[in-house]
């Protein structure tokens, strides 16, 4: 099983602004590669959004932009499905690419979130990454992109495990999700 589960950590409430980005590649349950990148996102910072994530209009002069660390993100996948924990990052991507005049980028796309919903429906009462990952005894720096690219990951680990399945594919069709979304 090969996937590559993502996060960003936005500068204010507009889904385009990408501050930050981190990623795991993940293969037969192994973490293989990281991928983690500051990201200009050209717009200004929300003092909420700093306390979450503690990332600020300095550290991230000079650095990428949106448009620059997507495609070294989509070097980074390759042809692997990707996933994130929520429809906030799925969201994110939409609006960036929408904001940079940049076309779908091709990706398979699943929601761990939604996985964990339907495989574990009336075990737990929570299904944020924080609770999930408190659950599965993962702990993580929570609101770091590359962190909480990591917990993501162990949640898809945890849900194969409890799945008993073997591949992505077989992960979807346990977790009742008809297809992958397009990113």
């Amino acid at each position: 099983m090969e996937y590559v589960a993502f996060d960003f950590e936005t500068a204010n409430g507009q889904r385009w602004s990408a501050c930050s980005l981190g990623a795991v590649k993940v293969v037969d349950g192994i973490m293989v590669r990281q991928f983690y990148e500051l990201i200009d996102p050209l717009t200004s910072f929300a003092p909420n959004n700093i306390r979450i994530h503690g990332i600020t209009p300095e550290q991230v002069q000079g650095k990428p932009t949106y448009d620059e660390v997507i495609g070294r993100f989509q070097e980074f996948v390759g042809e692997a499905p990707v996933v994130s924990h929520t429809q906030f990052d799925r969201g994110v991507i939409r609006s960036a690419n929408e904001k940079f005049s940049l076309p779908e980028l091709g990706m398979n796309y699943f929601d761990s979130c939604q996985l964990a919903r339907n495989l574990w429906r009336g075990k737990l009462s929570s299904f944020s990454l924080k609770s999930l990952c408190q659950q599965i005894k993962f702990e993580f720096n929570h609101h770091n992109a590359l962190e909480d690219a990591r917990a993501a990951a162990y949640v898809i680990h945890a849900l194969t495990m409890y799945s008993k399945t073997q591949t992505v594919e077989d992960l979807l069709k346990a977790g009742n999700v008809k297809q992958f979304y397009r990113l």
